[in-house]
């Protein structure tokens, strides 16, 4: 008896799990149901966007009373600002090399300075001493 009972709670347990088992595919088949819905409403939109801006583009209220002269400005104005940029570049090299010919120009000033008081300041105290002991050493008294 023991044996039939024990059977028959074994096959409510199977059931049961066959049971959980179908309701978990059933969920997962509605979710997927769900998200295919959800996917097919948002092709249809894209397409529907992509169609409405195909037939009708921004520029489709054109009126036609256009001022082409406006417009011919404009491109004027691109031209000035153009040369505008070629005017600023050109003082840019020029004042470059105004800059590198100043300073070629104080460096050189600095040179001659420095020449110039080499000179007026006669020779060194080193040079000085030399020549007095060369003086000594090869003066005409000693010689005699």
């Amino acid at each position: 008896m023991s044996g039939k009972f024990e059977e028959m709670i074994n096959n409510a347990k199977i059931t049961e799990l066959l049971n959980k088992k179908k309701a978990e595919e059933e969920n997962k088949s509605f979710v997927l149901w769900i998200l295919a819905i959800i996917g097919a409403v948002a092709a249809v939109a894209a397409i529907a966007f992509a169609v409405y801006r195909y037939m009708n583009p921004k520029y489709a209220d054109f009126d036609g009373d256009f001022d082409y002269d406006e417009f011919e400005d404009d491109f004027e104005d691109l031209d000035d600002f153009k040369d505008d940029e070629k005017k600023e570049e050109k003082e840019e090299k020029e004042a470059k090399i105004a800059a590198k010919e100043a300073e070629r120009l104080r460096k050189q000033k600095e040179k001659e300075e420095k020449e110039r008081r080499k000179k007026e300041s006669g020779p060194s105290w080193i040079q000085r001493k030399i020549d007095s002991l060369t003086k000594e050493i090869f003066s005409d008294d000693d010689m005699k």
